[in-house]
């Protein structure tokens, strides 16, 4: 069975601050990402690294830049 997964977080920052974020399909051996993509609105810098096959990402904001994070994926989910 196939499903399509979708996030959207708006957040409005404050003060100057890094946030980390782990947003993805879980990976397991019982279903498949087709595809993924990740939406960071405006020109914020972040970068992406991980740790025992799991992605996060290391966004920093300063203050007064509001910002959008989209995520979006197709997903196939196999019973056994």
């Amino acid at each position: 069975m196939k499903f399509n997964i979708y996030s959207e977080l708006l957040y409005e920052v404050s003060a100057p601050i890094d946030f980390f974020f782990n947003i993805q399909a879980a990976k397991s051996s019982n279903q498949l990402i087709h595809t993924e993509s990740l939406w960071v609105s405006h020109d914020i810098k972040f970068e992406e690294f991980t740790h025992d096959d799991t992605r996060f990402i290391k966004l920093q904001a300063k203050e007064g830049e509001n910002f959008t994070l989209k995520y979006s994926a197709e997903v196939e989910v196999f019973h056994k």
